[in-house]
């Protein structure tokens, strides 16, 4: 099973959230086998800006019917 551990806080180690979720993972992988856990450290990653017109361009998307048209 894989898991992905998005970390969110910018408050590093001080990260209670992040604490917490380390522990949880921690033990559930000693609990069960076969676990690989991703991290993704949005503090670490390149991500694109995102501002209002982007926000909202995507979210079109998701609350538009879907069109009858060919």
């Amino acid at each position: 099973m894989h898991v992905l551990n998005i970390v969110t806080s910018p408050r590093k180690e001080q990260s209670a959230s992040r604490a917490l979720v380390d522990a949880f993972l921690r033990e559930y992988m000693t609990q069960r086998g076969g676990i690989v856990v991703d991290t993704l450290d949005v503090w670490q990653e390149w991500l694109p800006e995102f501002d209002a017109k982007t926000i909202t361009r995507s979210t079109k998307v998701w609350t538009d019917p879907p069109s009858s048209e060919p």
